[in-house]
């Protein structure tokens, strides 16, 4: 189209159509890229949104989609309740900072041991949960309570970890709420039992 143009005797009306043309060329070009880039920046804007700032991990909305996607499959998954025990102690003794790099190393230990069985998000604090597929062996259990592979790169001496598991299976008759209240007095009475001098 352009070489038409300048194939023509040049002409004032010839001229203002090319730079017409050219124009509507650029600016149509130029809100694509807007457009693409303002997709791009949402995306990224969705993801944040869906991730904790401090461990990388899914936050809690994140959890409750992921339960709720469950449910609505009908799929039999276990769900992990985690405190860790005496995490004040750590931020008292050796500053937040470390408190900081406790709970990331908890956060990359555990997404270890769950590789390619589950996932793992911070609830808040230092309560996560952890979501699997199917039913969980109670060596995976007892890998996260132990929380193998913990001495490398530690900020400080590992504090223990309270649990609560639970299994749910088809037909659900409760809903992700319902799921992570009960889990959470499962994990509750784990934490109590381990104070008495239990196991």
């Amino acid at each position: 189209m352009v070489n038409i143009f300048l194939s023509q005797e040049p002409s004032p009306l010839n001229i203002l159509s090319l730079l017409l043309m050219l124009s509507a060329f650029y600016v149509s070009h130029f809100v694509l890229y807007k457009v693409v880039l303002d997709a791009i920046k949402l995306r990224q804007m969705e993801r944040a949104a869906l991730r904790d700032p401090l461990t990388g991990l899914g936050n809690r909305s994140a959890l409750w989609n992921r339960l709720d996607s469950l449910l609505e499959n009908n799929d039999i998954f276990s769900v992990l309740f985690m405190d860790l025990d005496r995490f004040k102690s750590v931020n008292d003794q050796y500053g937040h900072l470390a408190g900081d790099a406790y709970l990331k190393h908890f956060a990359d230990i555990s997404s270890g041991i769950l590789e390619g069985q589950g996932e793992i998000y911070r609830f808040g604090g230092d309560e996560f949960v952890a979501v699997c597929a199917g039913h969980l062996s109670p060596s995976l259990t007892d890998r996260l309570r132990k929380c193998e592979g913990w001495d490398e790169n530690a900020p400080c001496p590992f504090q223990q970890v309270s649990i609560g598991v639970l299994t749910c299976e088809p037909p659900h008759k409760e809903d992700t709420e319902s799921i992570l209240r009960k889990v959470d007095q499962m994990m509750y009475e784990h934490k109590i039992k381990k104070q008495k001098g239990g196991q």
